[in-house]
């Protein structure tokens, strides 16, 4: 089944991609998608509300490479941005395109709220 899950997990992310795409981290042609990472501002409140509508996240490089000891006191602010914004995405080859839409959606949603409220 390994090539058809693969396949399908493409046709997700370009789902993904069609909806959030300027969310996402890149990816390079022909990846596999065992994530779907995006970074967004507050990653953990982001988490919160979308388990509250039944969407399940991850954190999956919540910590910069400069807190590794043998990086430690090293200046990585690249690094230390990227870890305060990643939120994993649900995927699996199981998924319907109608299910990543909701979440795409929730994504965007949550994302916009806090602009708008700035905004008012």
């Amino acid at each position: 089944h390994l090539r058809a899950w693969t396949d399908r997990r493409r046709e997700l992310a370009e789902e993904y991609r069609s909806r959030i795409g300027d969310l996402l981290v890149p990816w390079e042609q022909g990846a596999v998608h065992h994530l779907i990472v995006a970074r967004v501002p507050d990653p953990d409140t982001a988490a919160s509300a979308l388990s509250a509508q039944g969407i399940a996240t991850g954190r999956h490089y919540p910590n910069p490479l400069n807190s590794v000891p043998w990086l430690q006191g090293s200046s990585l602010p690249a690094s230390e941005k990227a870890a305060s914004e990643v939120l994993s995405l649900p995927i699996d080859p199981l998924m319907e395109v109608h299910e990543v839409a909701r979440v795409a959606d929730a994504v965007a949603a949550r994302i916009a709220e806090p602009t708008a409220r700035a905004r008012s």
